[in-house]
């Protein structure tokens, strides 16, 4: 172990006996903070009980920060990254994720919604509203959540239909750039045995950034989402759900700039290359994106002889289309035309044991099946106003891509009560996964003579079909020991995989082929593994009014799935070893009746352990590697992971008390700070982000009896510049491109309660 894992071990087990991770406590009548209740493990449990690197956000929460996008759940949660790429978002935990430049990478993250697991991270772009909760669980999780949870699992719970009549009504309206909101619940019995909800949300996003072309503010954002939801129970023994949401989420414009010029900058619009809030598209065509969702959720389950056997049958599809300008540079421009369809259908079979005796069991098996088309047509074209159609700087390239999977997985969880204190708990799952894949691609330069040279692949054709099929078995063991009632203390190993897959839109993959070596297929890529350790514990004292908690980590990944833009091509392959390591430990303290202060923190170390042959050089690359006498391959060994800011953390103040007889002011503030970390594999600093920190704060009057309230809010309220992503403009040697987080937002918003 390194020195700096020597420190960090020493540091965990120093705090080990009275700290936990991240988690939202609010104070309850007693005095005292009131726990939130999870289901990572299958089943309700109290969040100190758990013995898992989790932090649980309640809906309440998400509404007092008006957190209404899947990408902002990052504010909230300190080493959890969620950037929007090109084609869909990108997650990491801990430093870990796949990028979104090979399309048909699936997340390292798992995602799960009411207990379903979603294969494709545009399924979450519908606007979060009329949520219970959400679980973001860190770490490996292959045994517990299945395939696909190397670096961790997020979990969202919708809100559920209520046993009593209850309706409200919220709206809003954002100050500096135009958006309005509008939302509506209505839940409640229709017998003694069924009960219904259904949610609607409508709302539309002003632009944040100025076109310099056509003087608009882009990118606008409409989206509209309607759930509705039954709950039924015929009898005693017998209960269900069934949930049916669709969502329309609509995008004019773009946000996309060119932030550093590159040598051909001189000849290019004045302010073209300054990272602010204007970009300047060439604007020959209308930039947008939209996406559709729909989903449906049968739950059953069965009291059978103390045991509950739960049925979970799901369907979900996404459409999703975008035409995006990807640079402004002088001679040349690129646009891309992206869609995706994709669809779903799982079917989960789960068995849960009676609780109370010295064992407890779960298991079961879950079916998964999905199909999934991309299409992306990339052109490059010259600045038709600035110089003629000259090749080589005209031409298109036209990937398809389509993709079947079908999967099956057992699994089994136990844990022996070994004595009141002390518990052990065992899972094992093993994985049976198969995929068929096809790309093929067509291209046309102006001058077929006269390919660019720096990318030749480019204009060759290929059509390839390919199978692969894979097993896999994941385990993990976890000890929990109850030192007092108020601390516990945890020390767990775990295993997880990722499945391989085919490189979807790479137009240079019929020349990878062409000159492969010996028994090489770049058509696919191998799968992922990662074992964990961890070691923590939980605790709360003061009488309940307070909890301080942390936890150590060490993750070791084996052929990390990595896409890597390099100025002309993808680089689509298995990084060789990755560690990361690191603490994460949060202080929620109730001041008094009226205030809690709240301190989260994470220190990371996420570096590649071996990775010689990392990424082919570029046009321009400044690399030693790729100078004269290199040998054209960047070494990434002992560098950081993308999206892995050393430190970062945040800090929060809630204030609420009385305002004469019948009103209730609160305050909520909200401040997060990120380190420095980088967009790319290769650790340009011209792809780098600063360290930032953000200020949100929330300020509200209400009746005391909860039936309205009237609330101002703001985000990022310094106006931090902060890029969601960066990369290297394509056929530009030298040119940057980045697009931005939204600026300052003030939002003041209405409830009523029926």
């Amino acid at each position: 172990m390194t020195q700096n894992s020597n420190f960090l071990l020493s540091f965990a087990i120093v705090l080990f006996s009275f700290m936990v991770f991240p988690q939202d406590s609010v104070a309850q009548g007693d005095g005292t903070l009131e726990e939130v209740i999870v289901t990572a493990q299958r089943r309700a449990e109290g969040l100190g009980d758990v013995p898992l690197s989790i932090s649980a956000t309640t809906g309440e929460t998400l509404e007092r920060f008006a957190i209404t996008r899947f990408d902002d759940l990052q504010s909230m949660i300190p080493n959890l990254h969620i950037n929007e790429g090109v084609a869909s978002p990108t997650i990491t935990i801990r430093g870990f994720g796949s990028g979104a430049a090979n399309f048909g990478f699936e997340q390292s993250v798992g995602m799960f919604v009411d207990g379903v697991y979603i294969g494709r991270s545009r399924l979450l772009v519908a606007p979060l509203f009329d949520i219970e909760r959400v679980e973001v669980v860190r770490g490996t999780q292959g045994a517990l959540f299945g395939k696909n949870t190397v670096a961790g699992a997020v979990s969202i719970t919708t809100a559920k239909p209520t046993d009593e009549f209850e309706a409200q009504v919220r709206t809003g309206y954002e100050f500096e750039y135009g958006g309005s909101e509008f939302e509506s619940v209505v839940s409640g019995p229709f017998s003694d045995s069924v009960s219904g909800r259904i949610a609607a949300r409508v709302s539309s996003a002003g632009g944040y950034m100025n076109n310099g072309v056509s003087g608009a503010e882009e990118p606008e954002r409409d989206s509209f989402v309607v759930r509705g939801s039954l709950a039924f129970s015929p009898t005693d023994r017998l209960n269900g759900a069934l949930k049916v949401e669709m969502s329309e989420v609509n995008v004019d414009g773009s946000l996309y700039q060119v932030s550093v010029a590159g040598p051909l900058g001189a000849l290019s619009p004045p302010n073209e290359f300054v990272l602010d809030d204007r970009r300047f598209p060439e604007g020959i065509e209308d930039e947008f994106e939209d996406t559709e969702t729909s989903n449906v959720t049968l739950s059953i389950g069965w009291d059978v002889s103390e045991h509950t056997v739960t049925s979970i049958t799901s369907y979900a599809e996404v459409s999703f289309a975008k035409f995006v300008e990807l640079a402004a540079t002088i001679p040349t421009f690129t646009t891309n035309a992206i869609s995706e369809d994709f669809d779903q259908v799982t079917q989960e079979f789960r068995v849960l044991s009676p609780t109370g005796g010295s064992f407890e069991y779960s298991f079961g098996a879950i079916y998964i099946e999905n199909d999934m088309k991309t299409h992306q047509l990339f052109t490059l074209r010259p600045r038709i106003l600035r110089v003629p159609r000259v090749a080589p700087f005209d031409g298109w390239t036209d990937r398809n891509f389509g993709q079947k999977s079908k999967s099956w997985s057992p699994y089994f969880s136990g844990t022996w009560h070994a004595t009141d204190s002390f518990n052990i708990t065992a899972g094992l799952r093993y994985t049976d996964e198969s995929k068929s894949g096809r790309a093929y691609h067509t291209a046309a330069p102006q001058n077929p003579a006269s390919p660019p040279p720096e990318v030749p692949g480019n204009w060759f054709p290929y059509d390839i079909r390919d199978e692969r099929d894979e097993e896999k078995v994941t385990s993990s063991l976890n000890a929990q020991y109850h030192f007092t009632g108020e601390t516990m203390a945890y020390a767990s190993f775990s295993q997880g995989h990722k499945g391989g897959g085919f490189v979807s839109n790479e137009s240079t993959l019929g020349w990878q082929i062409v000159n492969a070596a010996p028994g090489e297929n770049p058509f696919q890529y191998e799968n992922e593994t990662a074992d964990s350790i961890e070691v923590g514990a939980k605790t709360r004292f003061l009488g309940g009014r307070a909890s301080l908690n942390a936890a150590f980590f060490q993750t070791d990944f084996e052929n990390l799935q990595v896409s890597t833009f390099n100025g002309a091509g993808f680089d689509t392959d298995n990084a060789a070893e990755v560690r990361s390591e690191g603490i994460e430990f949060d202080l929620t303290v109730l001041l008094s009746d009226i205030a809690t202060l709240g301190i989260s923190w994470a220190h990371l170390d996420s570096k590649y352990s071996d990775y010689p042959n990392a990424l082919r050089c570029g046009p321009g690359d400044t690399d030693p590697d790729c100078q004269p006498g290199g040998d054209g391959m960047k070494d990434l060994t002992g560098k950081t992971l993308i999206r892995s800011p050393d430190w970062e953390g945040s800090l929060f103040l809630d204030l609420s008390m009385p305002v004469g007889d019948s009103l209730i002011a609160s305050a909520n503030l909200l401040v997060t700070y990120k380190d420095k970390f980088y967009h790319q594999p290769d650790l340009d600093e011209l792809d780098a982000q600063d360290a930032t920190t953000k200020l949100n704060a929330r300020f509200a009057l209400g009746d005391s009896d909860g039936v309205w309230d009237v609330a101002v809010v703001g985000r990022n309220l310094t106006s931090e510049k902060v890029k969601n992503w960066s990369f290297d403009t394509p056929f530009a040697p030298g040119a940057h491109s980045a697009s931005i987080e939204p600026l300052r937002t003030i939002m003041l918003e209405g409830t009523y309660r029926f």
